[in-house]
C-alpha cells in the first residue's frame, strides 16, 4: 500500500442553518427545521490553517473579514450574515488545497475561513438548532490522503484503520455504497413505475386507434370509391393519428413546467441539488418519451392505414 496527496486538516464540525438571500445564515427553527428551502452547512477553517495549506503568506484579515469557499461555486455576495453581525468577504475561494471539492451529502455546503476561532465560539454560543439546544462548534483534526493497491488492499487497509480507537475513518467506498442503496431503490421504483406507464398509454392509444380504423372502413372505402386516393388517404390517417399522439405529449411538457417547482423541493428533500444535471436530464427524459410515442405513432398510423385502406388491395 502506498499513501499519496496526504494533508493535515483542523476544520469545524458543519453546523446547519437557513442562508436567506444567499448571504444571511439563520438557525433552524420550528417548520424551517424541516424545509428543504435554503437548507445550507457551514463549516470553518481559521485563516492560519488555511495558509498552511495553501503555502502562502496572505495580508491578515481584519475581525470582521472571512474567505468563502462555496462547494457548488453559487454563493456571490459581499458580506454574510450569521445572526446579527455581518462580515465582510474579502475574497471567494474557488478551492481549498486539501479539501475535498465535493461532500457525501449534496447538501448546500460552504467553509468559512475566519480571522481566528473566537470567532465561531462567540458564533457557536448564541446559533441554535432546533430552537432546543446549541449548535457547538468544535474543530477536529484530520487526516486526508489517497491510496494505491487493488479494490481487495484498499478495502482491508480501511477495514483496520476503523478498528484504530479514538479515530474515526471516512472513505469514498463506504460513502459510495450506501448511496446506491438509498438511490438505487428509487431508481428500480421509477424505472418500473415509468415502463409500466410508458407501455400502458402506448397500448391504449394503439387499440384505441385499432377500433377506431375498423369503425372508419366503411366511410374510408367510400371515399376511396368516388376517386380518393392512398396518398390523400395516408395523409389523412397522418393528420389524425398526429393529434392523438402530439396533444398528450404537449399537455405532458405543460405540465412538467408547472410541477418544476414542487420537483425541486422533492429533490432538495434527498439532499440533492437545483443544477445544470437537473434540466438536463429533465430535457433527456423528454426527448426520450418523444422518441417512445414516434415510434409507437409509426406503428399505429401503418396499422390504421392498412385497415382503412384494405378494401383497395
Amino acid at each position: 500500500m502506498e499513501i499519496t496527496n496526504s494533508y493535515r486538516l483542523e476544520i469545524s464540525n458543519a453546523i446547519a442553518g437557513n442562508l436567506i438571500n444567499q448571504n444571511k445564515l439563520q438557525p433552524l427553527t420550528g417548520n424551517s427545521a424541516t424545509s428543504a428551502d435554503n437548507l445550507s452547512e457551514l463549516q470553518f477553517m481559521t485563516e492560519k490553517q488555511y495558509q498552511y495549506l495553501n503555502n502562502e503568506n496572505i495580508k491578515k484579515l481584519k475581525s470582521n473579514e472571512i474567505y468563502v469557499h462555496d462547494r457548488q461555486e453559487t454563493f456571490d455576495k459581499n458580506n454574510i450574515t450569521f445572526l446579527n453581525k455581518t462580515y465582510h468577504v474579502k475574497k471567494i475561494l474557488k478551492k481549498i488545497k486539501g479539501v475535498p471539492s465535493a461532500q457525501p451529502n449534496m447538501t448546500h455546503s460552504m467553509i468559512i475561513v475566519v480571522p481566528s476561532k473566537d470567532i465561531t465560539n462567540l458564533l457557536g454560543n448564541s446559533f441554535n438548532d432546533l430552537g432546543d439546544k446549541k449548535q457547538i462548534i468544535t474543530y477536529k483534526n484530520q487526516l486526508l490522503f489517497d491510496i494505491t493497491g487493488t479494490a481487495q488492499q484498499k478495502k482491508n487497509f480501511l477495514k483496520s484503520i476503523s478498528r484504530v480507537k479514538n479515530i474515526t475513518s471516512e472513505d469514498r467506498y463506504s460513502t459510495m455504497s450506501v448511496l446506491k442503496e438509498f438511490y438505487g431503490g428509487f431508481f428500480f421504483i421509477g424505472l418500473v413505475f415509468s415502463v409500466s406507464f410508458i407501455m400502458a398509454t402506448g397500448l391504449i392509444i394503439y387499440y384505441k386507434q385499432i377500433s377506431e380504423g375498423r369503425s372508419d372502413q366503411n366511410q374510408f372505402d367510400i371515399l376511396q370509391k368516388i376517386g380518393m386516393s392512398h396518398e390523400e388517404v395516408k395523409r389523412t390517417v397522418q393528420s389524425q393519428i398526429i393529434w392523438i399522439f402530439g396533444l398528450p405529449i404537449t399537455v405532458a411538457i405543460i405540465h412538467l413546467c408547472f410541477a418544476m417547482p414542487m420537483i425541486h423541493k422533492i429533490l432538495q428533500l434527498f439532499g440533492i441539488l437545483i443544477g445544470p444535471v437537473v434540466y438536463i436530464t429533465t430535457i433527456i427524459t423528454i426527448i426520450s418519451m418523444i422518441i417512445i410515442y414516434y415510434l409507437i405513432y409509426l406503428k399505429t398510423s401503418k396499422t390504421y392505414y392498412q385497415q382503412v385502406s384494405r378494401k383497395n388491395h
